[in-house]
């Protein structure tokens, strides 16, 4: 461990100290508390999609405020690199790591030694394993049951739908809450479900739709994607293959300029995303950051933000062309905790914000 991790306050000592060394979960203890130069690493696999550069965007803010230096690496989708970044980091002696969207599984062992190497490990909108503090998220089963619902009103309950997903948890578990309430309805037909990976989401998206349409032509009224790109794609395929949104609709899951831009537009056949808070997962991984690191208050006990499940929920909201924002509008107007009295101060005001 380098110096600056070893050099600490008597004060933080003695805190660390009187907490008995508190285990964070069974094996792990508190992470240290964060240095005089704190380095706040965020590692993701890429920025292909809005959602990513809006959690890096937002990322970079906190951290300006908060007087941290923010190391962002973008490590492909494959494990091996992902593991050899999670090394690298590990071996600058950086004081946190985020996780966003990469294969955690494969990743225990190396996030178990950056936790005994007193670095904290932390998820944004991806599943907790051993040795991961807390993950922030929305209830995916929510936003699939609304989406599910959104379909179910615009059809009349009464319609063939497909689906795309992939087998990464976050986007299985909307499909796997909006399938059983689709299907309950008689008059709805589930037709059939592709897995897309993680590598091409968008050209599989597009190919199996384009499949799609030769197979069940017009049987399919409507496109259930596991997150927003997945339905754009097929929205792309929809217009190729001569058919309209008046023939065939499509909705995702995440909401971004690119998203209401479609949205806003009554020829595009993408037409409602569910938006996720993903500033605000961003923000509150910080805040537990700076409990955890900053203040010394143990997750999982009494007056700790992070409760034993591991997993802080956020909820998102449908976006439609009933309530598509104005272009230009910052992305924090979408969400319930937004205030557009507030000011400069409001963690939602600081920096430059992500606009729609």
């Amino acid at each position: 461990m380098n110096a600056r991790r070893v050099i600490v306050s008597l004060s933080v000592l003695v805190l660390i100290l009187g907490l008995g060394c508190l285990a964070v979960d069974d094996e792990f203890p508190m992470p240290d508390p964060l240095s005089d130069s704190p380095v706040i690493a965020f590692v993701g696999h890429s920025l292909s999609s809005e959602s990513c550069i809006r959690n890096v965007e937002h990322f970079e803010i906190e951290c300006a405020e908060r007087g941290w230096t923010a190391r962002v690496e973008m490590a492909g989708g494959e494990i091996g690199p992902q593991h050899d970044m999670m090394e690298t980091l590990i071996n600058a002696g950086v004081d946190a790591i985020i996780l966003q969207y990469v294969h955690v599984q494969g990743l225990t062992d190396v996030i178990a030694l950056a936790r005994e190497q007193g670095i904290g490990v932390y998820c944004l909108d991806t599943e907790p394993m051993p040795g991961v503090i807390v993950n922030a998220t929305m209830p995916g089963g929510i936003a699939g049951a609304e989406v599910a619902y959104y379909g179910l009103n615009r059809l009349g309950n009464v319609g063939g739908v497909v689906y795309l997903s992939c087998k990464w948890h976050i986007a299985r578990r909307r499909a796997a809450a909006a399938t059983p309430i689709i299907d309950d309805f008689p008059n709805m037909v589930s037709l059939a479900t592709e897995w897309v990976t993680m590598e091409n989401y968008s050209g599989d998206s597009y190919d199996f739709m384009d499949n799609w349409l030769t197979r069940f032509g017009d049987e399919i009224k409507w496109v259930f994607g596991g997150w927003d790109t997945l339905g754009m794609f097929a929205a792309k395929a929809v217009l190729d293959r001569g058919y309209t949104a008046e023939d065939i609709f499509c909705t995702g899951i995440d909401g971004g300029a690119e998203a209401f831009r479609l949205i806003r537009d009554p020829s595009e056949p993408f037409v409602a995303s569910y938006a996720q808070p993903f500033e605000l997962y961003c923000h509150t991984l910080m805040e537990a950051i700076n409990e955890i690191q900053v203040e010394g208050i143990a997750p999982y006990t009494a007056g700790s933000m992070v409760p034993i499940s591991k997993v802080i929920y956020c909820k998102g909201g449908l976006v439609t062309e009933e309530n598509c924002p104005p272009v230009g509008a910052s992305v924090h107007s979408l969400f319930d905790y937004y205030d557009p009295n507030a000011g400069e101060d409001v963690w939602y005001n600081w920096g430059d914000p992500y606009t729609i």
